[in-house]
């Protein structure tokens, strides 16, 4: 039986000319094992990357919906496990965009889990040698938009839907490349918002509806303790001139043994 994953990456934003996850996205075969592959770029857009998704979800009926985010402040592969409603940008998207403090769903639960096997993920992936971990949060920025938007849509039915960061390129940060797989082992990235473990959320979104585990947080949005030293790593629209680099080859394997783990 034919199996469809529809993967996108997104378009440059920022200061960047390239977005390390459409350049290894766009690199991906059309068949990876038993997965015919569908690819997208996706506007760094709030509200826009979800729609432009969401059309060619419509036509294409994928299984499973792959999406994939540059993390520049993150040395490893990151799959998602978690997406909030949240919209709380600090810098503008590509339309001038910067919410803060904004449901991505008003009136939606305060979060979900990925449908698609993270833990299967990330094994797959640091078994090819990769550096690899669990993040568990995708920020407040478009990537957690989109992820959260598709999740909303698509609870209940039976496509599945992902979200993994990956680190820049390393000619995006001077040729500085990330640390080996031994240094980052059980070092999940977090963005930098939670490391006071004050995590804004909005009054409505407090109604008892999230799907996060009690020992993901101390109701304030908490980060867990194997998540590093407390002040996490920055998803890229925080700035910060330190950005590991991973070679675009590495990425590119790490998106294609992501999907033979789906």
């Amino acid at each position: 039986m034919k199996k469809r994953v529809l993967i996108t990456g997104f378009e440059p934003f920022g200061e960047d000319t390239v977005n390390a996850s459409w350049e290894a996205v766009s690199r991906l075969e059309e068949r990876v094992g038993d997965w015919e592959v569908e690819k997208l770029l996706v506007p760094t857009v709030f509200g826009e990357a979800g729609e432009k998704v969401l059309e060619a979800a419509r036509e294409l009926q994928p299984d499973v919906i792959l999406c994939v985010g540059q993390a520049g402040g993150r040395a490893m592969v990151t799959p998602e496990m978690v997406a909030i409603n949240l919209r709380d940008a600090s810098i503008e998207d590509n339309a001038g965009k910067k919410p803060r403090d904004e449901p991505v769903a008003p009136g939606g639960p305060v979060a979900y889990f990925a449908s698609v096997p993270v833990r299967k993920i990330v094994e797959s992936v640091k078994g090819g040698g990769i550096s690899c971990g669990i993040s568990y949060s995708a920020g407040a920025y478009v990537c957690n938009d989109l992820f959260y938007s598709l999740r909303h849509h698509f609870e209940g039915s039976g496509t599945g839907v992902g979200f993994i960061h990956v680190p820049c390129l390393p000619e995006q940060n001077g040729g500085q490349s990330s640390v080996p797989l031994e240094q980052s082992e059980g070092q999940s990235s977090v963005p930098l918002e939670q490391s006071d473990s004050k995590c804004s959320v909005l009054p409505e979104q407090n109604g008892g509806q999230s799907s996060v585990l009690p020992e993901q947080g101390d109701g304030k949005g908490s980060v867990l303790p194997e998540q590093g030293d407390g002040k996490g790593s920055a998803l890229p629209e925080q700035g910060g001139s330190k950005r590991p680099g991973m070679p675009l080859e590495d990425i590119v394997q790490a998106l294609r043994l992501a999907v033979l783990a789906l």
